[in-house]
């Protein structure tokens, strides 16, 4: 039996849809390379090079203010002081419901 060794699949699979469009790495120009270099061996601290090697990210854009934040926030004041009126309210009833006759004759005095 001759030992015969099949040589290995060279075919290549087409590539996938994702892989055309994906970026291969960050590309330095060649004045980008030189300051690398120059900022390389300059670098003191553990870190420093690899720092040089990633490209800086964006910062995200600030957000603009909303326009309906004040409006919002009115809404918000009106609708906490109306729950308040309503406890107030709600309490004045159970108590009316419980005493009945009896407390007609007390006065609330008005809140605010």
């Amino acid at each position: 039996m001759s030992s015969s060794k099949r040589p290995p699949c060279r075919r290549r699979r087409p590539p996938t849809r994702n892989c055309r469009n994906a970026r291969v790495g960050a590309a330095f120009t060649a004045r980008d390379k030189l300051r690398i270099l120059t900022e390389a061996d300059l670098a003191t601290d553990p870190g420093e090079i690899g720092a040089l090697l990633t490209p800086a990210r964006r910062s995200p854009k600030p957000s603009r203010p909303n326009p309906l934040a004040a409006e919002f926030g009115k809404a918000r004041q009106d609708n906490a002081r109306l729950r308040l009126r309503l406890e107030r309210a709600e309490a004045i009833i159970k108590l009316q419901k419980n005493f009945g006759w009896e407390c007609q004759e007390i006065r609330v005095r008005p809140v605010g």
